[in-house]
């Protein structure tokens, strides 16, 4: 069977699983919604959030807990350049789009490649969803606060969201071409790689990790450091000019243990009620993803399976690594031992920040409730280092 053809079968979904799904929404959701709320007091126990943040993470939680990622994905139609497409219209602004190699789209918030000027600056970002859920209208929400925030200090920063394929779509390397194709194209019109900042949450934290792995097992095989051969995964051979790098990654709770098989670390089970996604959620995103995919490639992205080793000079590749993880998410434990014992190891200016009671991607929910989330502490951190980075 083919790597498509795996997928094609993980994903179907019946005519009726479609309709017993809008019958959970329209029917046992608001049940559920309603009890778990019931229940919310003895939960907010020294919670410091809004209550409205809570109702939020409730909502999330109970679509959790009574939808599979197949239905989430029937619920959320649509693509990534469509919820662009909605954003830019419901703010009154016109859409920037930019077709670029191996089928990517480049989605600009605020000022796009035809404004650049010699010192523009540019955050590259790849939104999150298991690689099979496309990017949200708050995303766009969030980083357009930080463009506002950002311009307060006289600094000239674009967003430029890219589009990626699916993984109903396609699978690993296809969105690593396309974000090493934007990073070319940005290049290519104007950028320096100095001005160059790569951001992204979840599974877009994860590709953010793939190209700097990408970038720097390039620069080793170029020094005889390893004997890794990255062509043949299948990715192309694009590399940073020589003795340049990037200005700058975050990593907004990566997702970096991307496997389907049962996880071991605590956080799984201290947080399988406070966090808003589940362990067989993240087991079903990665067996999608990972579909047809030889298993000598899953290091490439799975990156609690990646050799230590292929990190090291990972501070050639990029200047700075900001890496924010919430207390109380499932993937808390693998993203600390990633981030410390193999980032942090090999690259001296890495932050990474333990956000309390912070959940899964917390940063975004406070515009999908309409909070300004500059009320939140992680927010103003990211916004503060992203400020120094681009000083």
């Amino acid at each position: 069977m083919s790597s498509k053809e795996a997928r094609q079968q993980l994903l179907a979904l019946s005519w009726t699983k479609k309709a017993l799904t809008l019958s959970y929404v329209v029917f046992v959701l608001p049940f559920s919604f309603l009890w778990k709320l019931a229940k919310s007091p003895v939960q907010l126990r020294g919670y410091p959030k809004p209550l409205r943040r809570k109702i939020g993470e409730i909502s999330l939680q109970v679509v959790r807990d009574g939808l599979s990622v197949t239905q989430m994905r029937f619920l959320l139609k649509g693509t990534t350049k469509t919820a662009y497409e909605a954003w830019t219209k419901s703010k009154n602004v016109d859409p920037q789009e930019e077709v670029i190699a191996h089928g990517g789209r480049l989605l600009w918030v605020g000022k796009g490649q035809k404004d650049i000027e010699e010192d523009s600056k540019v955050v590259l970002y790849f939104h999150g969803g298991g690689y099979l859920l496309p990017m949200q209208e708050w995303s766009l929400d969030y980083w357009s606060t930080a463009i506002k925030v950002l311009e307060k200090s006289k600094k000239h920063v674009s967003i430029a969201a890219l589009a990626y394929n699916l993984s109903g779509e396609s699978t690993y390397p296809v969105q690593l071409n396309q974000a090493l194709a934007a990073i070319e194209h940005l290049l290519k019109v104007g950028y320096k790689p100095s001005n160059i900042v790569l951001a992204g949450d979840s599974a877009g934290a994860n590709l953010v990790f793939q190209v700097l792995l990408h970038l720097n097992l390039l620069r080793l095989r170029s020094t005889s450091q390893s004997d890794v051969d990255v062509a043949e995964t299948g990715v192309a051979t694009f590399e940073l000019p020589a003795d340049l790098k990037l200005r700058g990654a975050l990593g907004i709770s990566p997702w970096f243990p991307v496997h389907s098989k049962e996880a071991a670390a605590k956080s799984y089970q201290e947080n399988r009620e406070s966090d808003i996604i589940s362990p067989e959620a993240l087991r079903d995103f990665a067996r999608i993803y990972a579909a047809g995919v030889p298993e000598s490639h899953k290091p490439h992205f799975d990156f609690v399976s990646t050799p230590k080793e292929w990190f090291k000079g990972f501070d050639a590749v990029v200047d700075r690594i900001l890496v924010t993880v919430g207390e109380k998410e499932l993937l808390r434990d693998d993203i600390l031992e990633v981030g410390r014992g193999k980032v942090a190891e090999y690259h001296q200016d890495t932050t990474i920040i333990l956000q309390e009671f912070g959940v899964h991607d917390d940063v975004f929910y406070d515009v999908g409730v309409g909070l300004d989330p500059l009320t939140t502490k992680l927010t103003v951190e990211i916004l503060e280092w992203l400020e120094a980075v681009f000083s």
